[in-house]
């Protein structure tokens, strides 16, 4: 029945492998492999268990179209986001205006600035800010379904008898990154800063993929059939390298208003989720005030995508950033000379990027599941 069968592609031919048991389970060489791979070893052991009862060659078809049309799209649009994070502002610290004839120095900030958005002051001709900040971040949700507790479910179907038989798997996947993020900031101009930040980051994932037989006629078990199947992998290095550029436009005595453009290099390995398979633009309307201790701010801006090679590789799991609308909003109150507290509500429209097409969770009288 397997001889047959003929196609070309790279996950048909793993799964052509069965009935042939996986069992062993390997460390994928890139994290982004990690989840496909895990997919691809329980795909195998699913047509083992069903290929004495029902057409083998139907089920690889249906194996093979369902993990391209289906698994590929999840772990591709978690990948981009997860990797696309923004970083924290590079723009805190306490700034002052300096007067060249007196020599006095004037704070010019309030606060200690925002937390992800930018502000327009800039740090003045001629001097230098140097810091660094850290950042944690687990990830919960992919779309509006919770990337723990089962509610993301693929199926794997096949007629048997008069009934439909089925293999609901639920995918657990646990994903954190930590940053350490050093920047730079030159002021060429009392009005112009230049810089760049430089992320070191560590990606750490862990997926588990529980298979749970059922029948249309009956609905899903409740206990696994086999397994669970289980992997993780976590990868540390430099993420995407930004430059950075921004003018101070206008500036009034509780106001100002600054554009700033943001480079963001493709130095991070996009195979093992440290950067973005591709390059980007980001282009930033800043504006802020000053209403006593209290620093209202607001960011609009539009990020310009482009690919890199393994982006455009239909052999890898990364795509390409696809181009962002970004919008950033907050404030922050300076409680005292080293106090700040400071709140900021960021987004980000993320542009022909695709949508998942949610169905029930579990199989219940239907012939045809769907994510």
């Amino acid at each position: 029945m397997f001889r047959s069968f003929v196609v070309v592609a790279t996950v048909a031919s793993a799964l052509v492998m069965a009935p042939a048991r996986v069992t062993a389970q390997t460390q994928p060489r890139n994290l982004s492999e990690l989840v496909p791979q895990l997919y691809l070893d329980v795909l195998s052991e699913e047509i083992y268990q069903l290929g004495p009862y029902v057409d083998t060659r139907d089920l690889i078809d249906s194996a093979v179209a369902r993990f391209g049309n289906e698994t590929i799209p999840i772990i591709q649009l978690a990948g981009n986001q997860l990797s696309s994070f923004p970083l924290a502002s590079a723009s805190g610290g306490f700034t002052w205006t300096i007067d060249t004839v007196s020599g006095a120095a004037t704070r010019s900030s309030n606060s200690f600035g925002p937390i992800f958005a930018e502000r327009p002051p800039t740090i003045g001709r001629k001097r230098l800010n140097v810091g660094s900040n850290f950042q944690h971040v687990t990830f919960d949700h992919l779309e509006e379904r919770k990337l723990q507790g089962g509610e993301i479910v693929g199926y794997l179907s096949a007629p048997i008898f008069n009934d439909y038989v089925f293999f609901a798997n639920s995918l657990d996947l646990k994903v954190t990154t930590d940053t350490l993020n050093a920047f730079a900031t030159y002021g060429l101009t009392d009005r112009l800063d230049i810089g760049v930040a430089v992320p070191f980051n560590r990606v750490d994932v862990q997926a588990t993929l529980t298979p749970r037989l059922g029948f249309a006629s009956t609905g899903t078990d409740k206990d696994p059939f086999f397994g669970p199947y289980q992997s993780s992998g976590s990868k540390s290095g430099v993420g995407d390298v930004v430059v950075r550029a921004k003018y101070h436009m206008l500036n009034g005595k509780t106001w100002g208003i600054a554009e700033s453009v943001d480079v963001r290099l493709p130095t991070g390995d996009e195979l093992n989720l440290l950067g973005i398979a591709g390059p980007q633009v980001k282009l930033t309307f800043i504006a802020s005030s000053a209403v006593g201790e209290l620093s209202p701010h607001l960011n609009l801006a539009y990020t310009i995508s482009g690919t890199s090679a393994a982006g455009n590789d239909p052999d890898t799991y990364v795509i390409p950033p696809p181009e962002e609308i970004n919008y950033a909003a907050g404030a922050d109150l300076a409680l005292g000379l080293r106090t700040t507290v400071a709140a900021d509500v960021v987004g980000r429209i993320m542009r022909k990027a695709g949508t998942m097409t949610w169905g029930p969770a579990d199989f219940d009288n239907s012939q045809n599941p769907q994510y």
